[in-house]
């Protein structure tokens, strides 16, 4: 087998070449490397030999490949610098090439794809543990008990490493003091060491950053440790836990948050749960001891967050605390007084009258706002009755749980979605091997023919068509293995210029232009360069696709110290207007984006282009996110559309 030297030395792929004796004759540097061997240790050693001293199990390949069938096989090897690894080899025989190069043998080292597939198989783990905690706090448990139960699930995570050790606190009746709720691992003993009894047998600290840190410390016994504090209206609750070691992963963090938040409303919605109840036993007391429904607290109706509405036997609203006005004036202007539930909330609210004489609870609302903003309220009703058990009426008590419903939704999404990244990335290391192969082979066919062949014209579309699935395949692995950056002081017009030149080449549009207008000092902010030119060649890339031939891309940048000083924050939410940013927009004259479209416009696989991953802008927005910045975007059909970026600057740019 006549191998090209060139090709031979640059192929991606290791590659051995074998005499028709079985000794080895030399390996290409893609070969020495994974072998940690150079050519000459090797050369004239017996191939069998050399697969023994790499622990391959399987020693007769050379008898398994044939002229007419070539062999493929993988396993575990062990390289010469002890580094375990897991190769594809795959063999071919020519018995038209001369003695020494009778066989080819391909290597690839898939130890990456393995690595994967334990992967995948974490992160299915880590979803139906996810899924667990959900149900298991939707679900009707004593709450110390739910606690726990989503603790335990916590700390099993596959993608964190954490201690059996962990807390949940939160401010109970006392914004001062933090109330053990639930806890791991931590014996009787460390909880009196740690935390102050009082009368009732209520555990709890002061509420403060310095004692929740010792606790931190104190529970972590010198390890790493994870915390959250997420703050209310009405509480604050903490979560504390143990690790092994530092997390790493994104995911890893995410995961942990939300799980958090969901524990924290958790508590939050057991609170209104106790809320509720003494209210509906106190006003049922306090009509039954006075026969009058005008009786009860003014009191607990002031201070009660959850909307309450009284209404009598006929289905007429007769009376609304200050929380149920507030909450329904985004429904109605008029006063709810005089309404009937179907009036205020819409005819889902029909089964809620259905049966007069039975409580419910738990009942899901979903209405929309005079905003046209949609909201979900979680509703709970109790018949009322006079002093001789005669029906006198229903407390109708609601709550807001958008909020609530998102969260889950989040963490539903975003472990679907981890998942499915992780499948990809696998599904693109099986491609991406023999992927190479096809373009090693090709090369050296290339190299074989004549000048003049017209099968060198067929070759060239293969190459073509292998380099554009390597791009769309690197897309892959950069959303399935996101790097944190390597921040370093950056100068942010160079990063555009260079951008639109990549976006530009690739983009196969005539006659386009950028036009520019960059502020005119040089701004510099710390950021990973690469990074942050990815999400510029992708959001170029897309505004090409846009445009026609002869047409042009507008890119402005400035810096803002105060964004509501110049922009309007209830358009560009989740923007800490106390930073400063340096603020990007690119524009095009495109057709626009659709409706359906910009609803899902930066999730991971969507895309309305055959030839495109559906990766580009959800790389566009977790890169962001890694450097704490926003994007936001508006489009109209036919007009263009316009993507402004909110990069965060950590001092005033220059």
């Amino acid at each position: 087998m006549e191998t090209n030297q060139a090709a031979f030395k640059t192929s991606p792929n290791g590659m051995i070449i074998v005499g028709g004796n079985g000794t080895i004759t030399r390996l290409n540097p893609v070969a020495e490397k994974i072998f940690a061997l150079t050519s000459a240790d090797v050369e004239g050693q017996e191939f069998p030999k050399f697969l023994a001293a790499l622990e391959i199990k399987d020693h007769d390949l050379l008898e398994k490949c044939t002229p007419t069938n070539s062999f493929n096989t993988s396993g575990r090897a062990r390289a010469k610098d002890g580094r375990i690894c897991y190769l594809d080899l795959w063999l071919t025989c020519d018995p038209a090439a001369s003695e020494e190069n009778r066989y080819l043998v391909f290597v690839n080292d898939i130890t990456p794809q393995k690595k994967r597939e334990a992967q995948i198989k974490q992160a299915y783990a880590t979803e139906t543990t996810l899924k667990k905690v959900l149900h298991i706090c939707r679900s009707v448990e004593i709450l110390e008990n739910t606690l726990k139960h989503v603790l335990q699930l916590t700390i099993a995570l596959p993608d964190i490493k954490a201690l059996p050790r962990a807390v949940i606190m939160n401010t109970e009746n006392n914004l001062s003091r933090l109330e053990l709720k639930a806890f791991i691992g931590l014996d009787p003993g460390e909880i009196r060491t740690f935390f102050q009894k009082d009368a009732d047998d209520v555990f709890s600290l002061a509420n403060t950053s310095e004692k929740i840190e010792a606790l931190c410390s104190f529970i972590a016994q010198g390890n790493e440790s994870y915390h959250a504090v997420l703050e209310s209206n009405s509480q604050t609750v903490v979560i504390a836990l143990a690790l092994k070691e530092k997390l790493r992963n994104s995911f890893a963090y995410e995961n942990l948050n939300s799980i958090a938040d969901v524990i924290a409303d958790t508590i939050e919605r057991e609170k209104l749960k106790i809320d509720q109840a003494e209210l509906i036993a106190n006003l049922n007391e306090s009509l039954n001891d006075l026969g009058t429904e005008r009786s009860f607290s003014d009191s607990v109706l002031e201070s009660l967050n959850s909307g309450l509405l009284v209404i009598d036997n006929g289905g007429w609203i007769t009376q609304a605390n200050p929380a149920a006005r507030k909450l329904l004036l985004a429904l109605h202007e008029e006063d709810p007084a005089g309404k009937t539930l179907p009036e205020i909330f819409g005819p889902g609210a029909d089964p809620l009258l259905k049966d007069r004489d039975t409580a419910v609870a738990g009942h899901e609302l979903n209405v929309t706002t005079l905003q046209d903003e949609k909201i979900d309220l979680e509703v709970t009703t109790s018949p009322i009755y006079t002093n001789d058990g005669k029906l006198k009426g229903r407390v109708v008590v609601f709550s807001d749980v958008t909020e609530q419903k998102k969260m889950g939704a989040k963490l539903d999404k975003l472990n679907r979605f981890g998942a499915i990244a992780d499948i990809a990335a696998a599904v693109a290391q099986e491609i991406k091997n023999p992927l190479a192969g096809i373009k090693s082979i090709s090369q050296i066919l290339d190299n074989r023919l004549s000048a003049g062949d017209e099968n060198r014209e067929y070759i060239a579309r293969i190459l073509k068509q292998v380099d554009r699935l390597d791009l769309l395949l690197n897309e892959f692995f950069s959303y399935a293995r996101p790097l944190m950056p390597n921040k370093q002081q950056t100068v942010l017009n160079d990063i555009l210029r260079e951008a639109w030149q990549i976006a530009e080449s690739r983009g196969g549009k005539r006659g386009l232009s950028l036009h520019e207008k960059l502020r005119a000092e040089p701004s510099t902010l710390r950021a990973d360069p690469e990074q942050l030119q990815q999400v510029f060649v992708n959001l170029f890339l897309n505004a090409i696709e846009a445009v026609e031939d002869n047409s042009y891309v507008e890119v402005t940048s400035e810096f803002v110290n105060k964004p509501s000083d110049r922009y309007d924050l209830s358009l560009y939410k989740g923007l800490n207007d106390d930073s400063p940013y340096l603020v990007v927009s690119i524009r095009d004259s495109g057709c626009g984006i659709g409706k359906e479209m910009q609803e899902k416009l930066f999730d991971p696989f969507v895309t309305d282009k055959s030839h495109h991953s559906g990766l580009g802008l959800s790389l566009v927005w977790r890169i962001l996110k890694e450097h704490e910045s926003n994007i936001y975007f508006q489009s109209t059909a036919g007009e263009g559309s316009t993507f402004t970026l909110f990069i965060k600057a950590e001092t005033a740019a220059r």
